[in-house]
């Protein structure tokens, strides 16, 4: 330093020793103006020195390279630097970043993690500068942002209603700008069609009835709707058939789901996120062992596989992804990929050269057994038993469709047709028409009035009948 006295300002930071604010320290002078910070010398400039130079050195040095998103090794320098006392202390010198915003990577692009350098203070960035930075940084770069839409007559109530549960206001007047649904052209972008009411962009999820895709058995296209809402849909489908086998081979029995759901959601995530929609759209198939999700565009370039693999997040889609992290429902954490090899190990992961697949191989093989007893008089007489009635999910031959309404039904009995449709994305139509079907097999029965009854699964009766 050339300054006769250390005095604290928006491009000095006086540390007395190395602690757990460095990484946005940093990160503040890197999303302002750049500056120096000197670890060895008090707030009131009294220089004390520091020990273990060398230790001191390296975890900054850890900062640098694994803890700030992007990476900004050309910026920041740290080194030993001799105090006017004789004493050594650190100096880091930091250069005003070349991206529009920097952040630690532990918390992400959320106000945890993006600093700014206010006087002699670091403070967080807000939930708009944030919102203005990434969109100021990307729209040059993000693909479905440039590329234009023939269709002019797109509405957005579905998004606008998302940002209002979460409490955030989107102004009517501002909103396709603030979240970037235009090109510099003023046409509709791809982002702007993934977000609308309704579109051209499906999302198939098909069912086999075996091992292979000779012969299948369900075919729905969640699609055609908002991003959200066809994720949110495609989600509560996968609840749905996460059924659990009873493991009858040890005491005492283990329940276990079909498949480990954090981790089909964030493969889920990430196939949509960093989907390259120019190609085309996720693949989900569903077969009687796993779970494949297929997303189009391999590894972005310069993201290596064992970067991809250590959960280094470079988004192929960055506004799309803030939108899933504006409405709670994904992170820049880079945690999914770890999350899902931790449960199902690298093999899970396929990288080709122009997509990815994940492969969730269901927890066993052959027959699965259901606890489908729905009845709430049985299940408290066998709880009192301390037992659980099991039956072999082959006795009930129901369709696909009529087990996905008893699973809703199941965790409310009060749903309502309008409820199911939505959840399902069956149309209302549709949903009478299963619950009829259901009726008039006596496996489901309204108890009440239309407005204030409830559903009531009967299993046993639909044994009865069919096992005479």
């Amino acid at each position: 330093m050339t300054n006769n006295t250390y005095i604290e300002s928006e491009i000095l930071e006086l540390k007395e020793k190395m602690n757990d604010n460095l990484t946005k320290e940093i990160v503040s002078f890197l999303n302002t103006l750049g500056g120096e910070i000197i670890i060895g010398v008090k707030d009131n400039g009294e220089e004390v020195g520091i020990e273990n130079h060398d230790e001191t050195l390296r975890k900054i040095s850890d900062i640098i390279v694994s803890k700030i998103e992007p990476k900004p090794t050309n910026l920041v320098f740290p080194r030993l630097h001799k105090l006017k006392n004789g004493k050594v202390g650190v100096l880091i010198i930091i250069k005003k970043g070349t991206e529009e915003i920097y952040y630690d990577k532990q918390y992400g692009l959320s106000s945890k993690g993006c600093y700014k350098r206010l006087g002699s203070t670091c403070i967080p960035l807000t939930f708009q500068e944030i919102n203005q930075r990434i969109h100021k940084s990307f729209a040059d770069n993000d693909l479905i942002i440039r590329m234009g839409n023939e269709n002019s007559n797109l509405t957005f109530s579905s998004i606008k209603i998302y940002y209002e549960e979460k409490n955030k206001h989107l102004n009517n007047n501002t909103f396709e700008k603030n979240i970037s649904l235009r090109n510099s052209l003023n046409q509709y972008n791809l982002l702007a069609e993934l977000l609308a009411d309704k579109n051209n962009l499906s999302l198939v999820f098909v069912k086999f009835n075996g091992i292979d895709k000779t012969s299948i058995s369900q075919r729905v296209d969640v699609g055609n709707v908002c991003i959200i809402t066809a994720y949110k849909n495609l989600i509560n489908r996968l609840k749905s058939l996460n059924t659990n086998f009873l493991d009858t081979t040890v005491r005492p029995r283990i329940e276990t789901p079909l498949f480990d759901m954090d981790s089909v959601n964030e493969a889920i995530l990430n196939a949509i996120i960093h989907n390259d929609w120019t190609i085309g759209t996720p693949q989900i198939s569903f077969y009687s062992n796993r779970i494949e999700i297929v997303s189009h565009g391999g590894l972005i370039s310069g993201l290596s596989e064992d970067e991809f693999f250590d959960g280094i997040s470079r988004p192929r889609n960055p506004s799309l992804m803030r939108i899933f992290i504006d409405l709670g429902l994904a992170e820049h954490t880079g945690h999914g990929v770890p999350k899902i090899i931790s449960v199902y190990g690298k093999e899970s992961i396929k990288i080709g050269n122009s997509s990815i697949k994940c492969i969730i191989p269901f927890n066993i093989n052959g027959n699965v057994q259901i606890n489908e007893n729905f009845d709430e008089n049985s299940i408290n007489n066998n709880e009192k038993n301390n037992k659980t009635n099991y039956f072999d999910d082959s006795l009930l031959n129901l369709r696909d469709n009529e087990r996905l309404i008893l699973n809703y039904i199941t965790n409310n009995s009060q749903i309502t047709i309008l409820k199911l449709s939505e959840l399902t994305g069956l149309s209302s139509r549709t949903v009478e028409r299963i619950i009829s079907s259901l009726q008039t097999k006596s496996i489901l029965i309204r108890e009440g009035s239309k407005k204030k009854g409830k559903w009531v699964i009967k299993i046993s009766n639909y044994e009865k009948n069919n096992t005479k």
